[in-house]
């Protein structure tokens, strides 16, 4: 554990794979696509609807992406790097997942009618 009370875990593998090489990896793009299609699945079968699935999926992505991540960030991009800067970045982070299945499952849904 660090300083700010969270585990220190290394940046996702995307991440690394980008600042290391300039793009990501084949297989850290088949992980990521495999992530994705599995937050689809759990999309299509929120039976809330897709409003209360993106409110909960954004929460939750959240809580559980600041106690991994949190503290490797702050290291990364130094102190300067404030629990606000965190919040932010976590939530564009979520949103681009957030828009990459809501139109996949848009898609799925109107292939199936």
């Amino acid at each position: 554990m660090n300083t700010s009370g969270t585990t220190t875990r290394p940046p996702p593998e995307g991440l690394k794979d980008y600042e290391a090489e300039g793009h990501t990896r084949d297989t850290t793009r088949a992980a990521a696509g495999k992530r994705l299609g599995e937050v689809c699945m759990l999309q299509l079968g929120h039976a809330d609807g897709d409003g209360a699935f993106m409110a909960i999926a954004r929460r939750e992505g959240k809580r559980v992406l600041w106690s991994r991540m949190s503290g490797a960030l702050r290291e990364h991009y130094g102190v300067a790097f404030d629990a606000r800067g965190i919040d932010h970045a976590l939530d564009e982070s979520i949103g681009w997942v957030l828009s990459i299945t809501d139109k996949v499952v848009a898609s799925e849904r109107a292939r199936a009618h």
